[in-house]
């Protein structure tokens, strides 16, 4: 949340970022997955990055560091919540599925 003088008239930037007492950060596990060959994240070698193009290969991929995460961060048993906008909107959905077959529940 930005400071602000609302309704009045609020100075250009620097704004100050006060703490947000409603906030979920303390309390939750933010994890933000890129598949293989997007953003930072790459194959590693004998593996290359277009093995793991397409809906199918990328929703094994990121189920099996979902189901890395969840055991080695002892988190199970926390509930569980998927977010993708543009081509990870459908991803969200195939992937879904896959965590459900491996009985990984939303």
């Amino acid at each position: 949340r930005l400071q602000s003088s609302f309704p009045n008239f609020t100075p250009p930037a620097p704004y100050k970022l006060p703490d947000n007492p409603d906030s979920l950060l303390d309390r939750s596990d933010l994890v933000f997955i890129n598949p293989v060959g997007t953003g930072y994240s790459a194959a590693i070698a004998p593996a290359k990055n277009k093995d793991f193009w397409g809906t199918d290969q990328d929703a094994r991929s990121i189920d099996r560091f979902i189901q890395r995460y969840l055991t080695k961060n002892s988190r199970w048993n926390s509930p569980k919540f998927l977010y993708g906008e543009s081509y990870g909107t459908a991803r969200s959905a195939v992937l879904s599925w896959v965590l459900h077959e491996d009985g990984i529940e939303l």
